[in-house]
């Protein structure tokens, strides 16, 4: 059963990204993350892109954005 505080932060996720743009993107480059594309690659595929839902399994948050799914 989730916690209290993480079922707070998937609500305030969805009520506060859910149907919104991503207009300016932030990462930092690590190689655990991002094992597989580059810090860069990731923030130009992200930029622009409208956040559908936000989800989460455990302690884990994603969000859904068309045609793809990120972690």
């Amino acid at each position: 059963m989730a916690e209290l505080v993480q079922s707070r932060s998937l609500s305030r996720l969805k009520n506060y990204l859910a149907g919104k743009k991503l207009k300016h993107v932030a990462v930092m480059g690590d190689p655990v993350v991002f094992m597989d594309t580059t810090a860069g690659e990731f923030l130009r595929t992200m930029e622009g892109r409208t956040v559908l839902d936000a989800k989460s399994l455990g302690k884990y948050f994603w969000y859904a954005t068309p045609s793809l799914l990120f972690c």
